[in-house]
């Protein structure tokens, strides 16, 4: 497993949203968003950020604190963070839910300092009565001009569409063919397709992000730590002409040596998968 230094120092985290930056940008090349989860432990799933030179060995970035935001305002947990980076206006975005119900999203100059969650920007489930729950959001910058948020949705996919990553956010658009508990969706690198991958490392490409084409799965097979274990949440970035970054959470079976406890892997995956 990936090497994350979580404030309980367990290591389990459940559900990884990692960036290339390309370069090092305030002093790492890649940045993760992502929820601890020892025990499975919902009380501790809030939102924190790491820092890294090669993808796999994590730390805090200096004068950065973990977690976030320590608990919800009202009753529930957080849940289901999402990273990426906006060029426009050279900053993180970060968007996290409350188990589903109000989806926050915050900004950061520098992946340091994050604003407090009274100045989040809140998409509220109840505006959109159509969708069950709004779970695992991924960011996409479409252009300059264009942002989409997808949220799993029943063993589905919806999104939302705004001009900006803080909004207005529009009116609801249900996928057809996107389908797992909790998806990835990305813009691929040459802004000629999307792409996305599902819970269980299902892949699915589309043309227009809205109608997609499930391809099977993606992963090759999963020994030792792995072994016997459950893909509950993955995140995928264009690495090269041929591969993409894979990170992805392993829920533990019941005959893994440490069940209760999730862990974050990473691989590359060649792009043939998703053609």
């Amino acid at each position: 497993p990936c090497v994350i230094p979580t404030p309980d120092s367990t290591g389990s985290t459940i559900h990884p949203s990692a960036i290339d930056m390309g370069a090092q940008w305030n002093g790492y090349r890649y940045w993760m968003a992502n929820t601890p989860y020892a025990g499975q432990d919902a009380e501790l799933e809030n939102p924190c950020i790491w820092a890294s030179h090669d993808a796999d060995t994590w730390v805090i970035p200096p004068g950065g604190t973990n977690p976030l935001y320590p608990s919800p305002p009202s009753s529930g947990y957080w849940a289901d963070t999402d990273l990426l980076y906006d060029p426009d206006g050279d900053q993180l975005v970060l968007v996290f839910n409350d188990g589903g119900n109000i989806c926050y999203i915050v900004t950061s100059d520098d992946g340091i300092t994050w604003p407090s969650l009274a100045s989040a920007v809140t998409i509220p489930r109840s505006a959109f009565p159509a969708s069950p729950l709004m779970l695992s959001p991924s960011l996409v910058r479409v252009d300059a001009y264009l942002w989409r948020i997808y949220f799993a949705a029943g063993g589905g996919a919806i999104l939302l569409e705004a001009p900006t990553p803080l909004g207005p956010w529009g009116s609801l658009r249900t996928c057809t063919g996107l389908s797992g508990w909790h998806q990835h969706v990305i813009l691929d690198s040459d802004a000629s397709e999307f792409k996305a991958i599902s819970s269980g490392g299902n892949a699915f490409r589309s043309p227009d992000g809205v109608s997609w084409q499930s391809l099977g799965s993606s992963l090759p097979s999963r020994p030792g730590w792995e072994a016997d274990g459950t893909l509950y949440r993955a995140c995928m970035r264009p690495y090269d002409a041929l591969t993409y970054h894979v990170w992805y959470s392993i829920m533990p079976g019941a005959a893994t040596p440490d069940p209760d406890n999730p862990f974050v892997g990473y691989t590359r995956i060649p792009r043939s998968a998703w053609e």
